[in-house]
């Protein structure tokens, strides 16, 4: 029997035409290489230009990392969510002072931050906590929100080792090719053709201070109390895990061998009315928190109620309660 013929029955050899489409492919194959490499070196002759790419959950926290990696010789940071980012003027604390809070931070995010970031690059002697109740409530959805993202980011998912796999190899990637690194900013071509700071020093100072509520003058009504009752009091109700965080944090910084003070910032009568129990919920979160700070070994300091005419609202300063907050923990730590 013969074997049978690999000439197909009209004769003609197919070899040139697997040969052809074999050619044609390296062509295009060469093309997209050629062309991936012209995009990376445009990317890279460009970067200096384009918006940084967002690693963290906000604008601002980028804006403080970047700070933070640009200081040097910080002897005290104050740390917290707005009520110290909006209050607390370093200049007050002399020139060797910084501001790390981060606006809308649950304590959770507060502990994370400076752990992982302030306490490692600044190694500051003196840390001053600022804690109001609104960071103790278990039941705020929106603060369960805002740290949920800020644990999803891919900086701090890189910092507690939490990323997949696939987030891994794309960090590794982005750190060699700018094509990579820029992915998210290009898709979005308004903000390179037209970049604008995200954040800049007319947001923050250059201490980190931040100045939006410097020139507000007081504001309680009924939208600003109807958007604290949901939000940050919702079903106001002190946490047994926020309590645990804020005392291991306090703990953990005096163990180190670090000067720690804990501030309850002030609020106004309309911020102490919205809590469920009103004046006796703000003296047992007062309270609560003297007592951690002393467990700890900190030292603590009680803003208090304070007026209207220092606030911007019922829990954040304006200028010249940021000036009074300053000079009060100056004060306590002379």
């Amino acid at each position: 029997m013969r074997a049978p013929s690999a000439t197909p029955p009209d004769g003609r050899d197919p070899a040139p035409a697997h040969r052809g489409r074999w050619v044609q492919a390296g062509r295009v194959l060469l093309g997209v290489l050629l062309a991936v490499l012209v995009a990376e070196g445009a990317v890279r002759a460009a970067a200096d230009r384009l918006p940084d790419p967002q690693r963290w959950s906000t604008p601002e926290t980028q804006y403080k990392v970047d700070q933070i990696a640009g200081r040097a010789g910080v002897r005290t940071v104050a740390v917290g969510s707005s009520v110290v980012d909006v209050a607390l003027d370093p200049e007050a604390l002399g020139p060797d002072a910084y501001n790390a809070a981060l606006g809308a931070a649950s304590i959770g995010m507060v502990d994370t931050f400076t752990r992982q970031v302030v306490v490692p690059r600044l190694d500051p002697e003196v840390v001053v906590v600022g804690v109001s109740s609104r960071e103790l409530n278990r039941n705020a959805p929106e603060q369960r929100r805002i740290e949920a993202d800020f644990l999803d980011a891919p900086a701090v998912r890189e910092l507690l080792a939490t990323e997949s796999t696939l987030d891994t190899a794309e960090r590794v990637a982005g750190e060699v090719s700018a094509l990579v690194r820029y992915r998210s900013v290009l898709r979005d071509p308004e903000s390179w053709l037209d970049p604008q700071p995200a954040w800049d020093d007319t947001v923050t100072s250059a201490d980190g201070l931040y100045l939006g509520f410097l020139e507000e003058s007081y504001e309680a009504g009924p939208a600003v109390l109807r958007r604290l009752r949901r939000g940050p009091l919702h079903a106001f109700e002190v946490g047994d895990r926020q309590v645990a965080t804020l005392r291991a944090l306090l703990s953990d910084l005096r163990s180190q061998g670090r000067r720690v003070l804990l501030v309850a910032t002030p609020v106004t009568r309309d911020y102490v009315d919205l809590l469920p129990g009103g004046q006796a919920d703000h003296e047992r979160f007062t309270a609560l928190a003297e007592r951690v700070a002393r467990r700890a070994g900190a030292e603590f300091v009680d803003a208090g109620v304070w007026p209207e005419r220092l606030m911007a609202d019922p829990l954040h300063v304006n200028r010249a309660g940021v000036q009074r907050f300053s000079d009060l923990i100056a004060t306590a730590l002379a």
